[in-house]
Order: C-alpha cells, then sequence, then structure tokens
C-alpha cells in the first residue's frame, strides 16, 4: 500500500493548497490534480475489493471534475465507477451508469470509449451479440478517433489493448471461441511485460470460453496457467473472475484437479465479491 501512502500525501498537499484561495487559473488546475488523484485512490481501494470506498473516491472525484469544468475528467471518473457493477455481476447497472451518458456523447475520449466498452461487457453478459458488437465496435471506431497524445498508459485513460481484452471477454461469455482466440491474441501480443493483471484476466476469459466448448481439460490448463503467472499481490479482478471460471466448471475429479490447486493458492480477500 506504499502507492496509497503517497497518493494520500500529494492529496493532502493539494488540498491544503485550496485551501488558500489561488488564482482562477491554479485554483482549476489544482482542483483537476484533485480529482486525478482520487480516482488513482478509488482505484487502489477497487482493486483492494473496497468497493464501497472506491465508489466515494470516484464520487470525490466527479465532484472535482465538476468544480473544474471539466468534462473529459468527469467522464473518467464515471468510467472508473463502472468498475464496479461490471465485476460485481450487475451488467444491468452497469448498463445503467453509462447508458445516459453514451446517449449524449459526442466526440471521441478514451473515457467514452471505456463506457462503450464496459456497455459492450455487459451486453455480453446478458448474451445479447448484437448489442455486444454495436458497443465493443463503437468503443474501438471512438478509441481510434482520439488524438494519439490523449491515449496514454495508465487508469487515467483507455488503451487499445485493454479494448481487445474487452472484446475477449464478452466473445467468450458469448461462446464465440474463434473470435475470443483472436481477441485474445492480439491481447496479449500488445501487453509488454509489467504488472498489469489484464494478460491474466484475458487468459481467464479464453478458459472461459474453452469450457464452454467442453474443453475442459485443456481450460483448466490455461486457467491454472495464467493465475500462477499472475503479478504478485492481490487484485479482486483475479479473484472474480477465477471463481467465475471455476463456477463453469462440473468436473471435479482429476480433469480439473491442476485447476483447483491453482485456484486453492489464490488469496482470498475477507468481501468476495462474485458475478
Amino acid at each position: 500500500m506504499s502507492s496509497l501512502a503517497e497518493t494520500v500525501h500529494h492529496l493532502t498537499s493539494v488540498r491544503e493548497l485550496l485551501g488558500h484561495r489561488q488564482p482562477a487559473d491554479a485554483q482549476r488546475r489544482l482542483t483537476r490534480v484533485g480529482a486525478q488523484l482520487s480516482i488513482v485512490i478509488g482505484e487502489i481501494m477497487f482493486c483492494a475489493d473496497r468497493f464501497g470506498l472506491a465508489r466515494r473516491w470516484y464520487a470525490a472525484a466527479a465532484r472535482a471534475a465538476d468544480e473544474a469544468g471539466d468534462r473529459q475528467l468527469a467522464d473518467l471518473a464515471l468510467a472508473s465507477t463502472a468498475l464496479i457493477p461490471t465485476y460485481s455481476g450487475e451488467p444491468r447497472a452497469a448498463l445503467a451508469m453509462v447508458g445516459p451518458r453514451l446517449e449524449h456523447a459526442v466526440g471521441a475520449t478514451p473515457a467514452i470509449a471505456w463506457m462503450w466498452g464496459f456497455a459492450a461487457l455487459a451486453h455480453a453478459t446478458l448474451g445479447d451479440r448484437a448489442a455486444f458488437d454495436r458497443a465493443i465496435n463503437r468503443s474501438r471506431y471512438t478509441l481510434d478517433r482520439c488524438p494519439a497524445d490523449a491515449v496514454q498508459p495508465g487508469i487515467l485513460s483507455f488503451q487499445r489493448e485493454r479494448h481487445a481484452f474487452y472484446e475477449a471477454k464478452g466473445r467468450s461469455d458469448l461462446g464465440d471461441l474463434a473470435g475470443a482466440a483472436d481477441a485474445v491474441t492480439r491481447t496479449l501480443t500488445a501487453y509488454d511485460a509489467g504488472d498489469s493483471n489484464d494478460p491474466t484476466l484475458v487468459r481467464l476469459a479464453y478458459a472461459g470460453a474453452l469450457a464452454r466448448a467442453g474443453e475442459v481439460e485443456e481450460a483448466c490448463h490455461t486457467a491454472a496457467g495464467a493465475v500462477r503467472d499472475r503479478p504478485p499481490g492481490e487484485s479482486v479482478t483475479v479473484m472474480v473472475r477465477a471463481h467465475e471460471f471455476d463456477a463453469l466448471l462440473a468436473d471435479v475429479g482429476a480433469t480439473t484437479a491442476e485447476w483447483q490447486a491453482a485456484l486453492a493458492a489464490l488469496p482470498v480477500s475477507g468481501s468476495q465479491k462474485l458475478p
């Protein structure tokens, strides 16, 4: 949690400066920085499976973005908040959250592309392939139209490799094994080695597609390798998707033994949220 302590320290400094009225431009820039730092803290809370606190920090970010008059930053706070229903198994809540904004969205920003990605995941979870295709294509189209300097690494943007990951997950949920395999290849090729959980998640998504296609042994081998190769530390996203994959399996014998051992080695949080 060293990153949390550092982020809180910076946010405290920003708030102290805001406590002494600054010139208008400086006040706006500081407010924007405060919103960005609040999103970072929200992400840390989300990954630590503390969804209630994450929601509060995302809400604080949205208020600061509105105060600064920054529509794009407000959209980023909204998109970040959509992580919560997405990983709580509430696709309709995710659609209700991002849908009204997408109905009135103009222009192209990473946050809008991200929201279309969440909509696509929700439609896939609900089994609506046509709506998934429309949303995932809108996400790709929006991302392609974004200025190059707007698409940056990190949680304050949305990247093409993340889009490919969402496509892989959605196609897996819809039982499209060939489409999922293609998206998985594109996703894993795009990611550099690092501490992102996304390569683990996309391999779990493909494992789910294999399981739905009846390839249980290969699915378990793929899933076991995915969680064993994950970055160190606890992540609610990996835990949720691992248990989601496990729920697809009926065989608890030798076929799934490798997977059961890998699952047992995962850390267990105090408030596990399962779709």
